[in-house]
């Protein structure tokens, strides 16, 4: 029998017989769904998947509430299914109290939402892309440059720098040489578009330099906090943070 009539609608003379993958597809949200409204085992083991799934992502957005992002590069499984699916039907599942990362500052962006709307990039270098930023431990692009928020520096790019961070992230080998290179560049036609032919030994100056921070929850451990007149520098041992305070002396504006 003809496909169209198959699919075509009965007040046009056809059978509607619906499309399998739709079923599918239509079965499956609802099961999720229900199985999260009951909050059970099933519900923690798929929230689980979800905020690995996020933080493979390295989107700053709830991957299943903004579907309209590209997130071909993270492995293959249930939920980048589940984001696929709803980003065709144009639906987005919001769940309450589900981890996801924060922006740090003003002009802070998630690097991986970034770099998948230039326009041209491979699926592949995405993924090349990703895995030097989760080897990294990094999430936005105020996390990778330096703290002024004016420039990244040159060891973010030879696998010799990696932030101390207290998410759980997973093992995973150093990137090679060419996926460094991809890296790179693809972070200089997102962030540094003024600066495309630096030498790999100098800083690169951001387009839009980064500005005042936002009191957000943060997952990397910084060496120094610092307010106007108090240092705290967290001790290089592992074991608990014990931080040593350091005050201005007087009215000088030293420690």
């Amino acid at each position: 029998m003809n496909r169209v009539v198959l699919r075509a609608p009965v007040e046009l003379g056809g059978i509607a017989l619906p499309n399998m993958e739709t079923i599918q597809d239509q079965k499956g949200i609802t099961n999720v769904m229900r199985q999260l409204q009951l909050g059970k085992e099933i519900a923690t083991d798929i929230r689980i998947l979800i905020a690995q799934a996020q933080l493979d992502s390295g989107l700053t957005n709830p991957i299943l509430e903004d579907t309209s992002t590209n997130v071909s590069y993270i492995e293959p499984g249930m939920i980048r299914h589940l984001h696929d699916r709803l980003a065709e039907l144009e639906g987005s599942i919001v769940l309450e109290d589900q981890w996801c990362p924060k922006i740090q500052r003003v002009h802070d962006i998630s690097i991986m939402k970034k770099l998948s709307q230039l326009k041209g990039v491979k699926p592949r270098e995405l993924q090349h892309a990703n895995q030097c930023r989760k080897y990294m431990r990094v999430i936005t692009i105020a996390e990778m440059a330096s703290l002024c928020g004016t420039h990244i520096k040159p060891n973010r790019f030879n696998g010799r720098w990696r932030e101390k961070s207290r998410l759980k992230w997973n093992r995973q080998p150093p990137p090679t040489g060419p996926m460094w290179d991809t890296f790179r560049r693809l972070i200089k036609r997102a962030f540094c578009t003024k600066n495309m032919n630096r030498a790999k030994t100098l800083n690169i100056p951001l387009d839009t330099p980064l500005g005042s921070w936002y009191n957000k929850e943060r997952h990397i451990e910084y060496e120094v906090y610092r307010s106007q007149n108090i240092i705290c520098k967290r001790p290089v041992e592992e074991g608990p943070s014990i931080f040593e305070r350091f005050e201005t002396v007087g009215e000088a504006n030293y420690f």
